[in-house]
């Protein structure tokens, strides 16, 4: 998953990636990734990069600025 990847949620929604980060789960950290929704770009969502493979499908490979 790279910076700017279009991806749609089983929702219908579109969101754009934004970095890789670290989340906290149970005390261990993973590697997560962050990401925002196409329409609301100033609020963040993070996920594990597992569980965001199995909800979203990459649409594009378009860059675009937030």
């Amino acid at each position: 998953m790279e910076t700017g990847e279009l991806y749609k949620h089983k929702n219908g929604n579109t969101y754009q990636i934004d970095k890789d980060c670290l989340i906290q789960i149970n005390n261990v950290w993973e590697y997560g990734i962050s990401y925002h929704n196409i329409e609301s770009p100033d609020l963040l969502f993070v996920r594990t990069i597992e569980d965001f493979k199995k909800s979203f499908k990459k649409v594009s490979n378009v860059l675009g600025n937030r």
